[in-house]
């Protein structure tokens, strides 16, 4: 990623970082369906919509990465929101404001909201970190800024020994997402529209390279000692996505406690 920073725990403002994930998601099928006839339109209400959505995460309920280039422009951004316990709080007057926004255009949103809810594991039952969000500004897509992205939420989901959720937009991005251990659940369908596929990532325990010798046989001990360190993880390329992004329009409901989840975890 030459000319491009990584910045872990990104801290907004929120407008940019809503500006750049509607810019990367606008011409996605599922936002084609949520507004299908103005480009600009759809823009403006997705960023509207987004903004609200990752204010959480940049206060503390979760982490922002995002990827910054020379000038300090904001070229690629991944939103993870926290649903490892603890309170979650929604955005303040989101239907009202949600209503406002998109006018006649607000029954699909809804519905899209609802169908989220309805595939979102329960964190009381299944904890774990939500990718909502990740996204790379369409003139700087295929140049491995959204696969370094992901590798860093990926590594702190390992770090912290967390499970991980996502919904790709598209079966293109199960296949990206698959290489970091994402696997399908069953796809969620739009009404009259498109489809989504809900993805799971296991909390993975991490060894200490103690624990790593202890586990291997006495000659693979001796040969690990004098060998040299193992490749970074980061340096195999996987390459990026067709489109940067997991999820083009997270709802509003995942950051509300669900019916049958202890109260204050979404």
């Amino acid at each position: 990623m030459n000319g491009v920073i990584l910045e872990t725990d990104h801290a907004g403002p929120s407008g940019p970082v809503a500006a750049r994930i509607a810019d990367a998601f606008k011409d996605l099928a599922v936002a084609e369906w949520l507004i299908p006839d103005d480009r600009d339109e759809r823009r403006r209400v997705l960023a509207g919509q987004f903004e609200m959505l990752v204010g959480p995460a940049l206060d503390g309920h979760g982490h922002v990465d995002a990827a910054v280039d020379l000038s300090g422009n904001l070229v690629g951004v991944a939103v993870w929101l926290d649903f490892n316990g603890g309170h979650f709080p929604s955005p303040s007057f989101y239907d009202e404001r949600l209503a406002e926004l998109c006018g006649e255009r607000l029954p699909h949103f809804k519905a899209l909201d609802e169908a989220f809810e309805r595939h979102h594991p329960d964190p009381a039952e299944r904890p774990h970190l939500h990718l909502a969000f990740c996204a790379v500004d369409p003139d700087r897509q295929t140049r491995g800024i959204g696969t370094r992205l992901l590798q860093q939420g990926v590594d702190r989901l390992d770090k912290l020994g967390a499970a991980g959720y996502l919904e790709a937009a598209n079966e293109e991005l199960t296949a990206w997402y698959a290489q970091y251990g994402f696997e399908r659940r069953d796809p969620l369908q739009l009404p009259d529209g498109p489809q989504m596929y809900p993805m799971w990532r296991a909390k993975r325990l991490r060894r200490t390279a103690d624990e790593h010798l202890r586990r291997a046989p006495p000659g693979a001990r001796r040969r690990r000692s004098h060998a040299a360190a193992p490749p970074d993880p980061q340096s195999g390329h996987r390459g990026d996505p067709p489109t940067d992004c997991a999820n083009p329009s997270p709802s509003r409901s995942r950051l509300q406690p669900s019916r049958t989840r202890s109260p204050g975890l979404r």
